[in-house]
């Protein structure tokens, strides 16, 4: 009759107290990597030892990193990730697979890592830093003077102009900039001569049009939420087309 061999305890599973020690170690390694890496919680660490502003706890270097992640899948989503899968997924699991925006607009406590973003090299953070600035109400010398310095800025000039046109009369200081911004736009976009209209009913009609265009364009939108009378000057009326 064949003898049943005992087969001895793996000792993985009864480990003595050195290799409980390793176990230990590698565990909190792999979950460091798995912040730092996965979760980009190396940034935190880092932000910390440089003094940076903080929003919800985390310093400018983590919503640099998230802003940046954020930006890139919504400009270039994962392939087959349309709306119509995003929409699909939502509504059967309740999960989002597009990520949630890094921000929402008018938190006050945004303004310190704002400031700090809207210098930064990637022109994406820094046209993302300009979008939200505007929104803090009450607005500060700080964020006009960031504002008016990303009017220079090609990735941020479009925020820049929508947020100078949210701050409003508080904006003063940026009209010589908002000018400038506008009379570039109308050369770029000369009035109708009164050579293309073929009645004065058509020339009144695309004189019109065009005072709807000023009005409409960034800068001249700008323009008459900060100024109406330097805006009414410049040849912006509340006039639309018809």
């Amino acid at each position: 009759m064949a003898q049943t061999v005992a087969m001895a305890p793996s000792k993985w599973w009864r480990p003595n107290k050195k290799t409980a020690i390793k176990t230990s170690l590698v565990l909190v390694v792999a979950i460091f990597l798995y912040l730092g890496y996965v979760l980009n919680y190396q940034w935190v660490l880092i932000g910390w030892c440089r003094g940076q502003p903080r929003y919800k706890g985390l310093p400018s270097d983590y919503w640099r990193v998230r802003v940046q992640g954020y930006e890139s899948w919504i400009r270039n989503p994962p392939i087959g990730a349309n709306d119509s899968l995003v929409a699909q997924l939502y509504y059967l699991t309740g999960i989002s697979l597009a990520p949630q925006p890094p921000f929402r607009d008018e938190d006050g406590e945004l303004l310190g890592v704002l400031l700090v973003l809207i210098k930064d090299s990637d022109p994406q953070v820094r046209s993302c830093a300009a979008k939200y600035l505007g929104s803090i109400q009450p607005t500060t010398d700080e964020a006009i003077d960031a504002l008016i310095l990303g009017l220079d800025d090609p990735p941020t000039n479009w925020y820049s102009l929508l947020g100078l046109e949210q701050c409003g009369p508080a904006a003063k200081k940026a009209l010589p900039k908002i000018i400038e911004e506008f009379e570039k736009w109308k050369r770029l976009h000369p009035p109708p001569g009164p050579e293309l209209a073929r009645s004065p009913a058509e020339a009144t009609q695309l004189a019109n049009r065009y005072q709807g265009q000023m009005l409409s364009s960034d800068a001249g939108r700008a323009l008459q939420s900060i100024d109406p009378e330097e805006a009414r000057k410049r040849g912006i009326t509340l006039k639309v087309p018809p």
